[in-house]
């Protein structure tokens, strides 16, 4: 059975107006060219919105831990710092330092992946406008996006292993505090 469309399009053909059919079928293969290429481009354009919202975490992230390396620097300068106090303020800075590199990282690779998608977004369109022949570019380019995504998760782990070292010193202080028992407050340095 032969739609009836094509049928219409068959008799025009045999008539004198021809130019009709013609420029239905083009109108229609541009449409599904133009849907072609949208779909193409929606998943690095997905894949930009998961960067940004990475980047607005892990941005809140390394702000908090700058705060927090300023706060051990302003305690560790003070008069009233013991020298146990000072000693457990260094290695908790230390630990801090490593999760501060490592979302520093993570926040680059994020910001240099949001690029790698966009470009591709690009290659999308040459590609479909046949200014490309190949798509390896494009999907050079979205691996390359992906593995930077999977290096800034990748650094999140280690630093969330790292947050639980820094909360650790915290609490072994305390701990240690609690067990003494009434004890005179220690002589500053």
């Amino acid at each position: 059975m032969v739609p009836q469309r094509r049928i219409d399009c068959l008799q025009e053909l045999t008539t004198s107006a021809p130019k009709k059919c013609h420029m239905d079928t083009m109108t229609s293969s541009t449409v599904a060219g133009l849907l072609h290429v949208i779909s193409s481009a929606v998943t690095p354009v997905v894949m930009i919105s998961a960067c940004a919202s990475l980047i607005l975490t892990i941005n809140s992230k390394h702000q908090n831990i700058a705060d927090r390396i300023r706060a051990i620097a302003t305690e560790i300068r003070g008069a009233c710092c013991t020298r146990d106090r000072r000693k457990q303020l260094i290695d908790e800075l230390h630990v801090f330092q490593r999760r501060f590199t490592l979302t520093y990282i993570a926040h680059v690779a994020l910001n240099i992946a949001v690029i790698v998608f966009v470009l591709s977004v690009i290659l999308i369109i040459f590609t479909q406008r046949r200014l490309f022949e190949s798509g390896a570019p494009t999907l050079g380019m979205f691996l390359l996006g992906t593995a930077l995504m999977f290096v800034a998760m990748c650094c999140e782990l280690v630093e969330i292993s790292l947050s639980t070292r820094s909360m650790r010193i915290e609490i072994e202080d305390i701990v240690a505090l609690q067990e003494k028992p009434d004890s005179p407050p220690p002589n500053p340095i």
